[in-house]
């Protein structure tokens, strides 16, 4: 959810946490196309479901792996964050700790690892993302056409 809210789709965090289950039922149940973003530090009882569901489409979001860790470190130091416009973020300086690095990246390829190996033997596929691919129409309008979305992203020229 959101901060400061205290459901989502009418499930609240008490709810969630005794049955993740129901909130992703009532996100299927929701108007539109619904989601949201896992994290291998989340509930695995919610990975474990959505691994195991193949109308679940799966997107495996990559970033650069310096960024990641740098972003939890500020995140962890100045709270979580969500960031709907750049200009509100929090810039703050963290000390870079090579051995919390080392484990960061082993967390992460492990995690990463299970969903790939999770997928393969039930026959499923994810669309792989990285963050920089957001500046490239064709890959979010591939993107679309995955989720079965008819709309696509139209460049516009700019006028002079």
């Amino acid at each position: 959810g959101y901060p400061e809210t205290d459901d989502l789709l009418g499930i609240s965090l008490e709810q969630r946490e005794k049955n993740p289950a129901a909130l992703l039922d009532a996100i299927k149940a929701a108007p539109g196309l619904g989601g949201f973003r896992f994290f291998n530090s989340h509930d695995p009882r919610v990975l474990n479901i959505c691994l195991d569901d193949p109308r679940c489409a799966k997107i495996v979001m990559t970033r650069n792996p310096v960024d990641s860790f740098v972003s939890l470190m500020i995140a962890r130091t100045t709270g979580p964050l969500i960031l709907t416009n750049a200009t509100h973020a929090k810039l703050q300086q963290v000390e870079f700790d090579a051995d919390a690095f080392a484990m960061h990246m082993e967390t992460t390829q492990a995690f990463q690892v299970q969903v790939l190996n999770t997928l393969q033997k039930a026959g499923q596929t994810a669309f792989h993302l990285a963050y920089e691919d957001f500046q490239y129409v064709d890959v979010i309008n591939g993107l679309a056409t995955y989720l079965e979305q008819d709309g696509q992203v139209l460049l516009r020229s700019r006028m002079r």
